[in-house]
């Protein structure tokens, strides 16, 4: 069984309200603690969906989202790295030659 940590009371008069508020720490007790209780903000101020996540649960999601892109701009770079290799290899207008080869075949050497 799990111990409730947070709720929402609604108060059907404003009256109600402002004595729960104006309560002290020390005066009420719930589950062997002390109660603390603080006004909500407005309804339209809050993103209702996104109440269940914590600081932790929104952290280890961007950790998340900055390793995928960390991969994913790490493969890009290797593909772009490779296809430039292969584009400077394509494009050299005299690629290295075997001197000692021409010189058997030919018999001569240009000076």
């Amino acid at each position: 069984m799990t111990r409730p940590t947070a709720a929402f009371i609604t108060f059907e008069e404003e009256d109600a309200r402002i004595i729960a508020l104006s309560l002290s720490e020390d005066s009420e007790k719930l589950l062997d603690g002390p109660m603390k209780l603080k006004a909500a903000s407005e309804p339209t101020d809050i993103i209702w969906e996104n109440r269940l996540f914590t600081k932790k649960d929104y952290i280890i999601r961007q950790l998340k989202a900055f390793l995928i892109i960390a991969i994913l701009l790490a493969g890009s770079f290797g593909i772009i790295l490779a296809i430039s290799a292969y584009s400077a290899k394509m494009a050299a207008v005299f690629p290295p030659q075997d001197c000692a080869g021409v010189e058997n075949a030919y018999g001569t050497t240009l000076e």
